[in-house]
């Protein structure tokens, strides 16, 4: 016999509810992505950003400080004259470019300050730089030289043209540094708006990215709330059924001509039909589990642990599936002794469904009859 399923043990959950359980955690995914782009990741990326880019400037400054020593070194031995050298010099630096556009420059001025050499500016060259101030009023020249004066080397922040386009004055950070043998400073800066667009940049290629990955799981949770939608209402149906199942067993069982009980997986009764108590005289007060039952119905000891013995021994021969019918003489709440048929089966949540019936009278009249023929051939 196929193991039962008896209803009465479901709890309704909404389909809304189980759609609400996938929906929120995308949507908290979403909302703590954006949170961590945009107030963690953006202003970490543009912290190490600008800091390597500042690196990068501090480097090629170097570079070219060391390629005027060159010049310095050829003029102290005799090899150039001190102004050949100096516009040797000044010829290489101001052709040097780097940058992704090739556009980023060198130049130079000296402690005066005076400008020396500005490839974008030649009508600076030249000229004395004391009241040159950038459109906030800051003497950015004059900075250079208090930097270079101070601490030989170091940035200036300051405001300036956009590379090669005077009209266009943006935040640029510059290192500068010393060139002690000419009493020159030679410099080169970074754009803050070119940090700035390469960080919109890569933040444009996530947020794609990542509205590409919120696609796919936006569909896969589609899928799956139609999914849980799906099998809830299949729930709802087969819970439906089930209830009127159970409202149909409990119909049958308050009318049933015989005893039926119902043991939940603790092995304490959780229902008594009428019959059952017309038996035996029992409540579930009286019998509150199965324990209490062997207890009452087998006051003998011995009679009891045959009885256990009996019913622990059919559970394992049928793989607690299928009780075996079996006959026991139970002691009633009247102190009357009566013969009872079980039958049973285990139910698929491991609760167990017994009926009772009563065959007493039955017993006694085959007993009754036997005595009778055996009177009746016995030899004279």
């Amino acid at each position: 016999m196929k193991k039962l399923n008896f209803p009465g043990m479901f709890v309704r959950r909404p389909a809304r509810a189980a759609s609400l359980r996938i929906i929120l955690p995308v949507g908290l995914t979403f909302v703590l992505f954006l949170l961590s782009v945009f107030l963690i990741f953006i202003p970490s990326m543009e912290h190490r950003m600008m800091a390597q880019k500042r690196e990068m400037i501090h480097k090629l400054t170097d570079s070219a400080c060391s390629l005027l020593g060159q010049y310095a070194a050829r003029a102290e031995d005799g090899e150039l004259s001190l102004e050949d050298a100096q516009t040797r010099a000044i010829g290489r630096i101001s052709k040097l470019r780097y940058g992704p556009e090739g556009k980023d420059y060198f130049w130079i001025n000296d402690m005066h300050p005076r400008m020396i050499m500005h490839p974008y500016r030649p009508d600076l060259d030249g000229k004395d730089l004391s009241n040159y101030a950038d459109p906030n009023g800051k003497h950015l020249f004059l900075e250079f030289v208090k930097t270079v004066h101070d601490h030989d080397a170091g940035y200036v922040n300051y405001m300036w043209q956009w590379k090669d386009n005077p009209d266009h004055i943006v935040p640029k950070i510059s290192y500068v540094k010393g060139f002690e043998p000419w009493g020159w400073i030679i410099g080169t800066g970074i754009y803050v708006e070119d940090v700035r667009a390469e960080i919109a940049s890569i933040t444009r290629r996530m947020i794609l990215i990542f509205f590409g990955i919120l696609a796919i799981i936006f569909l896969l949770s589609l899928y799956a709330i139609w999914q849980t939608v799906k099998t809830e209402r299949q729930r709802k149906e087969a819970e439906d059924g089930l209830l009127k199942s159970e409202k149909m067993f409990r119909t049958l069982g308050e009318d049933a001509p015989f005893g039926i009980s119902m043991l939940d997986s603790d092995r304490r009764f959780e229902y008594l039909n009428p019959k059952f108590t017309e038996i035996f005289g029992y409540t579930k007060e009286d019998v509150p589990d199965k324990e209490t039952w062997f207890e009452k119905a087998y006051p003998d000891e011995s009679y009891r642990k045959k009885v256990i013995d009996a019913w622990q021994g059919d559970l394992v021969e049928h793989d607690s599936e299928e009780i075996k019918p079996r006959i026991f003489t139970v002691k009633c709440k009247d102190d009357q002794d009566k013969i009872i048929h079980f039958r049973g089966v285990a139910l698929v949540d491991g609760r167990q469904l017994l009926t009772y019936e009563d065959i007493t009278e039955k017993a006694k009249m085959e007993k009754t009859l036997k005595e009778n023929e055996r009177k009746i051939y016995q030899p004279l």
